[in-house]
This record gives structure tokens, C-alpha cells and sequence, in this order.
């Protein structure tokens, strides 16, 4: 009969329209699982940033502070006014080094030196021959041109040495004129805890990472190892042209999730 000649018909539009609609409420599903997830995705990724970030801004805080111990202390620069005009003054001298000493042992220093006013080293923890870089003599006759502490951001002290951060303490003549006695150096080796402490993840991943970089010319140079490439500490750099490249973008200032 007709009827029975429509049934298939019937049912095949049934099915048609059944399946449209699974296949329309699958995609609405996946598309707002989609949202959610991406979304929780950059509220974590939001919420790490600025952990990061705070605490970076606390540990460079904490390094300034160290400095400031020193910096304008009348009892730390008459013992270096003491030391440097009788150098041969073994209990000046003991003092000092335990000054000394206390910050970098304590405060995990990589070496703490004294510089006189030329730029020469009179006495350092641990005590070494190294020399003195040539860019630190220029650094600390200008630190003590301005009177402040000075914070070098990442560098090399040679060209095939490691990567340093340091601090410059002028130590100014505690009465009279304040004429400068020379600068306190406080070296940080960020592979001690800086490095591991940047590329440090709060939650499991395999994939992610921190990386810090900053604009060096016409390039984005970053300033620490990242996780799958090896030796890129002021070493790997990337043309500021690359723009779709988020080292670029943070170099360049832009803020956000890309």
C-alpha cells in the first residue's frame, strides 16, 4: 500500500533530523567545553604570571635590602677607612672579612669584594685571584660618581665565563665631606637559585615554561635556559621583527594571553 511505500521515507527523515541534531548539540557541547577549558586555562596561566612576577619583584627587593645593611653604615665605612689607609692592620682587616664573609655565606653570595677607588680589588670572600672585568671598574666609578646602589642586570664578567648579576655598594666617608672609599660588590650566581626558581612550574605539565627576556638592540635576548633548548642564557636572541613570536611581544611591551 501507499502507507507502507512511505514508511522507509518516514523513517529515514526521522533519522536524518535525530542525527542533525545530535550533530548540532555535539558541536554547541564542544564548543562551550571549549570556552570553559580555555578560560580556566588562562585564569591559571593569569594567576602563575603574577606570582612570577611578585615573586621576582621580592627576591630583587630582598637583594636591595642586603645592600642597604652596608650602604650609608658609618661603623662599616670607618672599618674601610681603617683597612684601606693600614692595610697591614690584621685586626681591621680580620673584621672586615668577617663582615664580609657573613654576606656571602649567609646571604648565598657568589663572592663579595671591596674595590677602591681606582677600581682595584683589596679584599674579596672567597679569596681568589680572579681579576676584576673590566666593565666592573667603569661600574663602580660610577656608582660612586652617584652615590647609590646599583643593581647590573645579567652579564658576563668574560666572554666565556658564566652569567652574574651584581650589586654596587658605595661606601662613603662617614663624616666630613663623604668623600667615596671605594665600592662593596655583591656577585649573584642565578644559577644557584634564581634560574631553577624562574623555570619552576607550580602544577604538573610537560610542556610549559618561564622565560624571561629583554630588548637588546634590534633583538628580544633571553636571559635564561629554557626548558627544551639548552645554552640560550644571553646567548639566543630573536629579531624584533618577528612580532608573531611571544618573546618578541613581551619585549616589546604587550601584555596578556596570546
Amino acid at each position: 500500500s501507499s502507507t507502507a511505500r512511505h514508511v522507509p521515507y518516514v523513517l529515514g527523515m526521522i533519522f536524518a533530523v535525530l542525527a542533525a541534531g545530535i550533530l548540532i548539540g555535539g558541536h554547541f557541547y564542544y564548543r562551550g567545553h571549549e570556552r570553559h577549558y580555555r578560560a580556566e586555562v588562562e585564569r591559571q596561566l593569569n594567576a602563575i604570571a603574577d606570582l612570577k612576577v611578585a615573586e621576582l619583584v621580592d627576591w630583587r627587593q630582598e637583594r636591595l635590602g642586603d645592600a642597604s645593611i652596608l650602604f650609608n653604615n658609618d661603623a662599616f665605612s670607618a672599618l674601610v677607612r681603617r683597612y684601606l689607609d693600614k692595610p697591614g692592620d690584621v685586626e681591621a682587616r680580620n673584621h672586615l672579612r668577617t663582615w664580609l664573609g657573613q654576606f656571602q655565606s649567609r646571604l648565598s653570595y657568589n663572592r663579595v669584594y671591596l674595590l677602591d677607588t681606582q677600581g682595584a680589588p683589596r679584599i674579596a670572600v672567597p679569596d681568589t685571584s680572579e681579576p676584576v672585568a673590566p666593565h666592573l671598574a667603569r661600574d663602580a666609578v660610577e656608582a660612586m660618581r652617584s652615590g647609590k646602589v646599583t643593581f647590573l642586570d645579567f652579564h658576563h664578567d668574560a666572554p666565556d665565563g658564566p652569567i652574574h648579576l651584581t650589586i654596587l655598594v658605595p661606601v662613603i666617608e662617614g663624616r666630613g665631606d663623604r668623600r667615596p672609599l671605594g665600592v662593596l660588590v655583591l656577585r649573584i650566581n642565578p644559577a644557584t637559585y634564581l634560574y631553577p626558581f624562574i623555570s619552576r612550574w607550580p602544577t604538573p605539565s610537560p610542556t610549559a615554561e618561564t622565560f624571561i627576556v629583554r630588548r637588546d638592540g634590534d633583538d628580544a635576548l633571553f636571559l635564561n635556559e629554557l626548558r627544551f633548548r639548552k645554552n640560550t642564557a644571553l646567548s639566543l636572541r630573536i629579531p624584533l621583527t618577528r612580532t608573531e613570536m611571544p618573546a618578541v611581544m613581551a619585549a616589546l611591551g604587550r601584555e596578556g594571553i596570546v
